[in-house]
């Protein structure tokens, strides 16, 4: 199915692309956290509705020294739809 999509959509022209590694909303279950460095102190994320993802492509499997993993994954997200961006700062 996502062969056919991209070949009858231009992705770069209407959609845009967020790399991360997703984990379910725990309050909402129509919305997804895609965080940007899953093994920093600094957690940064973009929170995007489930609706506006036009594909998703796992692109590999990241490790911390500690050995923990996690998935890697690009989402191709419809341009103007309504995000979260999440990033700390210091005051």
């Amino acid at each position: 199915y996502a062969v056919n999509l991209r070949s009858k959509i231009n992705f770069s022209e209407q959609h845009r692309i967020f790399e991360g590694t997703p984990q379910k909303d725990p309050n909402d279950p129509s919305k997804i956290i895609l965080i940007v460095d899953p093994f920093s102190e600094n957690e940064s994320f973009y929170e995007f509705a489930v609706n506006s993802i036009a594909h998703i492509e796992e692109i590999g499997t990241i490790s911390d020294n500690e050995g923990k993993n996690a998935i890697q994954v690009k989402l191709w997200i419809k341009k103007g739809t309504l995000a979260v961006e999440s990033k700390p700062f210091i005051v």
